[in-house]
């Protein structure tokens, strides 16, 4: 049985894969996978990973209702995901990206998305 990091890393990998499989324009399929591998993470917004994740989900439910793509900020999404499942950061380190991250999402919020 494999322990929750392999499980993180699986769902990263599968995340990178998909990610370096989308093309440039919009494709809302392709959204939907990455946000579907992402929804496996176990704890959604309950660690800091959790939290990049939930931000992650967010960003891609907004870039598909919106009918748009922006893979800088889907893959800074996933970059820090890398980052944070494999190094210890403290919350002086992560606390700022992570707030970084919400608003990067925030971004494509209805109201800012027209």
């Amino acid at each position: 049985m494999a322990d929750a990091a392999d499980e993180t890393m699986a769902l990263l990998a599968g995340a990178e894969a998909c990610l370096d499989g989308m093309g440039e324009a919009f494709d809302a399929q392709a959204l939907t996978d990455l946000r579907n591998i992402v929804a496996q993470y176990p704890n959604l917004a309950g660690d800091s990973v959790g939290e990049v994740t939930a931000s992650l989900s967010t960003l891609l439910s907004r870039l598909i209702r919106a009918g748009r793509l922006d893979r800088e900020a889907i893959g800074v999404h996933v970059r820090a995901w890398r980052l944070l499942a494999t190094q210890t950061l403290d919350t002086e380190t992560a606390g700022p990206m992570l707030t970084g991250l919400r608003a990067v999402s925030e971004l494509y919020a209805a109201n800012r998305a027209a």
